[in-house]
């Protein structure tokens, strides 16, 4: 009985000063926001295109609020609205790092 106690006794000093050594760094834990384009309604009238920028900002306020989400400017779209809503060109979008649309 005395060995098995000497035995566990040495076990838990030799496990102990094992653990002592260890280090665990948890500092790189970042996530980089995601660039996405958020583009305005294709309007008709003056009327709907008030709107559509409100709507707009809306949106793109609170996507970039979350820190999930980088909203790209509208200087950098090499599509026009009137193009997209017909249809997306892709290829252009990933030119601009846009990941979402």
């Amino acid at each position: 009985m005395k060995n098995v106690t000497k035995l566990i006794f040495y076990l838990f000093f030799s496990f102990t000063s094992l653990i002592n050594g260890l280090e665990i760094d948890v500092t790189k834990g970042q996530v980089e926001p995601l660039p996405m384009a958020v583009v305005s309604f294709d309007t008709a009238n003056i009327e709907a295109e008030e709107y559509s920028s409100k709507i707009n900002a809306v949106i793109a306020n609170n996507l970039n609020n979350t820190g999930l989400f980088k909203i790209l400017s509208e200087k950098s779209f090499l599509q026009s609205k009137n193009e997209v809503f017909l249809q997306p060109n892709f290829g252009d979008w990933r030119l601009i790092d846009a990941n979402f649309l």
